[in-house]
């Protein structure tokens, strides 16, 4: 998504830099600049969607296959010169992709002509000036702050602003004006629009538990609610779904984010909203272990991992009584690791609240909204498309507010929260369904009197009274009620101080889809895979594994197979990016140094970066390089190496 640039503007970027003219920038989707060029036909596009503004990807079937907008360009997909991956002899990758042999009587190179190996495919589309509305601009903006900070730069900085306000009481100093500003020691820190304080500033992600405990503690937190475990699980949940945050006294603090949705259910006879009346854990069996294989209720086998996954959020899913039966049947045929709900006692947590979703850091609040409908309330794309649609955007319908942590919704943030306070920022919005009799037909048991919803998670401790460390059910009863019999449900009355939504913004916005392909059209790829006018998704990707669809068979969780994957550029990002891009090829001074460098690293194994960065005093003996990655600790000079960078 482009907003407030045109797609010309970027794809010029992309090709000649920031140094671009106006002859440059003069090209349409009908004669792009070189090594670009005009595709006849695609499968794939995008739309529009009216209301929400929300750009989404689409198969395209038909006459839509042979609309303008599509563009394609040719890629030495493994690098120029690298082996290809081909059966018959031995072939490297050439200029566009297109592979070779070397004969090594003449010298020369013999090219398979009829093979292409590596194409990117581009669309473009212009919609021109539009006005979007307060939650359309919201859902636009999310928090991303990648830099990264050092143990110096955090403790020194928190340890100034605490003497600074502690000088302050003392009449000693002047606070205004200290602590401020959009910097964090010498890295920059992305500010927040909608924060409700605005002394309260994100602190840069922090690459390892060590360095996290040591601010922790440096905080003037009590001993006793700092351990591993908890520190460990917080550095997990951190860029994910809290933020560590710290205000102009020094003072740190946890913040995550939630979404209230007050559905209401609207007839001629009568108007009711969705209330989670119950809520109780079944913890799973004593000699179930970390992680549960089951078969799911279509049939598949359906993982779902321990703690430690890169997933920090319980993966959910609804399932009727009847297939978690079968669940337990099916787990007793596995010998001692035995599962059976009716053998242990439930944990039941009192919070009546209407539907609070717990959004991650970098997620906009519809994609919040349509992983939570899919994934709890099993709605199909049309019903979903339907409750964002008719989300109102009204002062009283639709605001921002401060809320304490939902019990029933995020009871694990409070096990690792290390005795740091925790809040949430909660965006309320409002969504009228039932209205018309298409609804009742797409929203299936959504808009029954009552009904209950089961999702799998794989920490039980902390909700409720539940003490268990083993994962289980998380069981939640819904009911339709009236107005007034919903008035103590957490999110349905309005609070005392709120934060209004920002105003409308008319900006120009279009769309760039962009994917790797195989083979550019009509060719074979390496693989002996023909990309012919069928249309048909071949087996393998352009780098030889398989589809995504294969691993979410397998109950992996990995990006949608349609637009799964997306960003939002706007011009101060857009800007950003340009500035970087300049720092970097600025220093030509160097650029031998600096290419050499990454090339060492590029090239080689996790054993032979490891000695070249340390010969280098570039590394630690306590770092370590695990699939390409350092994984740094505390002072290393690798983080002040990618700081200085």
């Amino acid at each position: 998504r482009l907003q407030g640039i045109r797609w010309q503007d970027f794809i010029a970027f992309l090709l000649f830099g920031s140094n671009v003219t106006e002859d440059d920038l003069d090209f349409d989707d009908r004669s792009p600049p070189s090594p670009i060029y005009v595709r006849r036909a695609a499968t794939h596009g995008c739309r529009l969607v009216e209301h929400s503004t929300q750009i989404l990807e689409q198969r395209a079937r038909g006459k839509e296959t042979l609309r303008h907008g599509h563009m394609g360009m040719d890629l030495p997909l493994g690098g120029l010169g690298n082996p290809a991956p081909m059966a018959s002899g031995q072939y490297f990758v050439g200029p566009s992709g297109v592979p070779y042999k070397r004969r090594l009587a003449s010298g020369n190179r013999q090219y398979c002509m009829n093979v292409q190996h590596g194409h990117l495919y581009l669309r473009a589309d212009d919609y021109g000036t539009l006005c979007m509305s307060p939650l359309a601009v919201l859902a636009q903006t999310t928090e991303s702050n990648q830099s990264w900070a050092s143990r110096e730069s955090i403790i020194e900085r928190l340890t100034g602003l605490r003497q600074v306000a502690r000088l302050s009481s003392m009449g000693l100093a002047d606070l205004p004006g200290q602590g401020r500003g959009s910097t964090f020691g010498d890295l920059p820190v992305s500010r927040d629009p909608d924060l409700l304080q605005n002394d309260w500033e994100p602190i840069p992600r922090i690459s390892s538990t060590g360095l996290l405990k040591d601010i922790i503690a440096n905080s003037g937190v009590a001993e006793d609610s700092i351990d591993e475990e908890s520190v460990e699980e917080l550095r997990r949940l951190l860029g994910k779904e809290l933020v560590l945050e710290y205000n102009s006294e020094g003072e740190l603090r946890l913040r995550g984010r939630l979404v209230f949705l007050h559905l209401e259910s609207r007839t001629e006879a009568r108007s009711r909203v969705l209330v989670q009346t119950q809520s109780k854990a079944k913890p799973f069996g004593q000699d179930y272990g970390t992680g549960y294989m089951g078969g799911a209720p279509d049939g598949t086998m359906t993982t779902y991992q321990s703690a430690t996954s890169s997933f920090m959020t319980p993966p959910s899913r609804s399932y009727t009584t009847e297939d978690m039966l079968r669940r337990g049947q099916q787990s007793e045929n596995l010998g001692d690791r035995s599962f059976l709900m009716e053998d242990v006692m439930s944990e039941q947590c009192e919070d009546p609240r209407i539907v609070t979703m717990l959004s991650r850091v970098e997620e906009p609040w519809m994609t919040t909204v349509a992983r939570y409908c899919q994934e709890v309330f099993n709605l199909c794309s049309a019903a979903i498309s339907q409750i964002i649609e008719s989300c109102h955007d009204e002062a009283d319908e639709a605001y921002l507010c401060e809320v304490e942590c939902p019990t029933s919704v995020a009871w694990y943030h409070k096990n690792a929260c290390c005795g740091l306070p925790l809040s949430y920022k909660a965006l309320r919005v409002k969504a009228v369904i039932g209205v018309v009799e298409e609804d009742h037909h797409i929203m299936g048991d959504l808009l029954c009197d009552s009904f209950s919803t089961t999702e799998m998670t794989n920490k039980l401790k902390g909700f409720g009274d539940c003490t268990t460390e083993l994962g289980g059910f998380i069981i939640r009863q819904w009911q339709w009620l009236r107005s007034e019999n919903a008035a103590e449900a957490e999110g349905f009355a309005r609070p005392s101080i709120i934060q209004k939504l920002p105003n409308h913004l008319v900006e120009n916005v279009a769309a760039l889809l962009i994917g790797v392909e195989a083979s550019a059209p009509l060719k074979e790829d390496c693989f002996g895979q023909s990309h012919s006018v069928d249309g048909r998704s071949k087996d393998l990707s352009a780098f030889g594994k398989r589809k995504w669809t294969d691993y979410r068979k397998g109950g992996m969780e990995v990006p949608a197979s349609l637009g799964g994957i997306r960003a939002t550029v706007d011009a101060a990002k857009f800007q950003l990016i340009q500035n970087i891009a300049d720092q970097i090829l600025s220093l030509e001074e160097n650029s031998k140094e600096e290419i050499d460098f990454f090339k060492s690293i590029l090239v080689n194994s996790d054993h032979g970066v490891k000695e070249f960065l340390a010969q280098r005093d570039l590394m630690e003996p306590a770092d370590e390089i695990q699939s390409g990655r350092v994984i740094r600790h505390a002072g290393s000079m690798v983080d002040r190496y990618i700081s200085n960078i």
